[in-house]
C-alpha cells in the first residue's frame, strides 16, 4: 500500500515541517505585539510597581531584594515547555491558541485574588499570588513565543523581536506604570481592578487569532520534545551565546532595573513621579528602542544594530551612575534614563532575534525557553544581588559594575555573530530571491 505523501514546507533540524502562514504581515505583527503585552502587564506590576509600593510603605531594601527572587519562577519554564509542545487543544482552533486561551483569563482571576489584601504588613498573600501570578504569565510566554517563531520568517523576525521588547513595555508602562499611578491617587485595591481590567482586554484578540496551520510531523511526542532541551544548545555557538553573551546583558539591565526604583525614593521622588519615570518613561523608551532596534535588524543586519545600539547603552549606563544614582537634576536624570531604555531596547531586539534562530520549529516552545532561561535567571539573581550590595555599599558601586557588564556583552555579541554567522544563516528557511550561494544568504539573513 503507497505511503501519503509526506507535507511540504520548510523544514528546521528537529524535522519539523510549518505550512506557510496565511497571515498578511500587519495581522502578524498586531498579534505578536499582544500577545507580549498581555504577559507583561501583571509582571511589570511584580516587578517594578510593586518594588515602587513596598518601599513606600517603609520596607527595606533586603525585603525587595527577597522579593526579587521571587521571579525565578518566571525562568523555570523551561520545565514544562515540553508540555506546551507536546500537547494542546487544537479543537479550539490552534495548538498554542488552546493554551493562551485558557491562561488569559485564570490571570485576570489570580490578580482579582489579591484586591482584599491591602493591608501590606503581612506579605504571604500578595507574594503566593504573586508567585502564582508568575508561573502562568510563563506559561503564556513560552506559548507566545512558539507562535511567533511559527508566524515570522527569516528578515521578519527583527521586526518581530522589536515588536517584542515594544509590546513588553508597554506591557510594564500599563501594570509597572499607571497601575502605580492608580495605587497613589485610590489605593490598591482599585490598582488592583484596574490591573485585572488591562489584563483581560487582550482575551478578544486571542478569541479571534488564527493560528497557522503546522503539519502533524511538526508536532513531537514528548520523548523528542524533552530530547529538545539536550540537543538545541549543541548548535554551533548555541552554548556560548545562551551561557555567556546574553546573560551578560540581561543580568547588568537585571541591576539596573532592581536600583533604579528605590534609589528615586531615596532622593525624595513620590511613588506616581518613580511610576512616571520607572514604568511610563521606560516603558515608553523602551517601545520606541525596541520598534527601531527591530527595524535595524531587518534593513541593517544583526551586527550593525548591535554595533550602534551597544555604543548608545553603554555611554547612557555609565551616565546613569552619576546621575540617576547621584540624586542630580531630575530633568537630566530623565532624559538619561531615556536613552539608556532606547539603546537597551534595540540591542535587546537583536538578542532575542539570535534566540528565534536558535529556535526549531518541531520544538519551538521548548528550544526558545531553553535558550533564554540562563538570561532570565542570571537577571533575577543579579537583580536581588544588586539590592543586598547596594545596602552594604551604595548604588554607585553597583551601578558601575553593570555599566561594565554591558560593555563586555556588547564586544562578545559581536565577535559571536562574526564567528557564526553562517551557521544562524541555515536556521532560516528561506533566502531572499537575489541572493545566491550560502556567504550570501548568510550575510542577507544574518547581516
Amino acid at each position: 500500500m503507497s505511503q501519503p505523501p509526506a507535507p511540504t514546507g520548510p523544514e528546521d533540524s528537529g524535522g519539523g515541517v510549518v505550512e506557510p502562514s496565511t497571515l498578511g504581515p500587519w495581522q502578524r505583527n498586531s498579534l505578536v505585539t499582544g500577545l507580549y503585552v498581555t504577559q507583561f502587564v501583571g509582571v511589570g506590576f511584580l516587578g517594578t510597581g510593586l518594588s515602587v509600593v513596598l518601599r513606600d510603605n517603609g520596607y527595606g531594601l533586603d525585603v525587595l531584594g527577597w522579593l526579587a527572587l521571587a521571579g525565578l519562577v518566571w525562568p523555570l519554564k523551561v520545565l514544562w515547555a515540553p508540555l506546551v509542545d507536546r500537547w494542546g487543544w487544537a479543537v479550539v482552533g490552534g495548538h498554542y491558541r488552546g493554551w493562551l486561551l485558557a491562561l488569559q483569563p485564570l490571570m485576570v482571576l489570580v490578580i482579582l485574588a489579591m484586591v482584599p489584601f491591602d493591608d501590606l504588613s503581612d506579605l504571604t498573600p500578595v507574594v503566593v499570588l504573586g508567585i502564582l501570578l508568575a508561573m502562568l504569565s510563563a506559561t503564556q510566554d513560552t506559548a507566545s513565543d512558539a507562535l511567533a517563531l511559527l508566524v515570522m520568517r527569516g528578515r521578519e523576525r527583527g521586526l518581530a523581536n522589536g515588536l517584542q521588547v515594544l509590546g513588553g513595555y508597554l506591557g510594564n508602562l500599563l501594570g509597572g506604570g499607571l497601575t502605580v499611578v492608580v495605587y497613589d491617587w485610590w489605593g490598591w485595591s482599585a490598582a488592583m481592578l484596574f490591573l485585572a481590567v488591562v489584563t483581560a482586554l487582550p482575551i478578544a484578540n486571542i478569541v479571534v487569532l488564527r493560528e497557522p496551520a503546522v503539519a502533524v510531523r511538526a508536532r513531537p511526542d514528548l520523548r523528542t520534545a524533552v530530547a529538545a532541551l539536550g540537543t538545541v544548545l549543541r548548535q554551533p555557538g548555541a552554548a556560548r551565546w545562551a551561557l555567556l553573551v546574553v546573560p551578560l546583558a540581561i543580568g547588568a539591565a537585571g541591576m539596573v532595573t532592581a536600583l533604579l526604583a528605590p534609589a528615586l525614593v531615596d532622593q525624595g521622588w513620590t511613588p506616581a513621579q518613580v511610576a512616571s519615570v520607572t514604568g511610563v518613561l521606560t516603558g515608553l523608551a523602551g517601545m520606541v528602542g525596541g520598534l527601531l532596534g527591530g527595524l535595524l535588524v531587518r534593513h541593517a543586519g544583526r551586527v550593525r544594530t548591535v554595533v550602534v545600539s551597544g555604543v548608545v547603552l553603554v555611554l547612557a549606563a555609565l551616565t546613569l551612575v552619576v546621575t540617576a544614582f547621584a540624586d542630580a537634576d531630575r530633568v537630566v536624570v530623565v532624559w538619561v534614563v531615556t536613552v539608556y531604555y532606547l539603546g537597551f531596547c534595540a540591542l535587546s531586539a537583536v538578542l532575542y532575534t539570535v534566540h528565534m534562530d536558535y529556535a526549531r520549529p518541531g520544538t519551538a516552545a521548548t528550544d526558545y525557553a531553553l535558550v533564554n532561561t540562563p538570561a532570565q535567571v542570571v537577571g533575577f539573581l543579579t537583580g536581588s544581588v544588586a539590592l543586598f550590595a547596594a545596602g552594604a555599599v551604595g548604588y554607585r558601586p553597583v551601578a558601575l559594575v553593570a555599566a561594565l557588564a554591558f560593555a563586555a556583552a556588547v564586544v562578545l555579541a559581536l565577535l559571536h555573530l562574526d564567528r557564526y554567522r553562517p551557521d544562524l544563516a541555515q536556521h532560516e528557511p528561506s533566502a531572499s530571491p537575489e541572493l545566491s550561494g550560502p556567504r550570501d544568504v548568510a550575510r542577507g539573513q544574518v547581516g
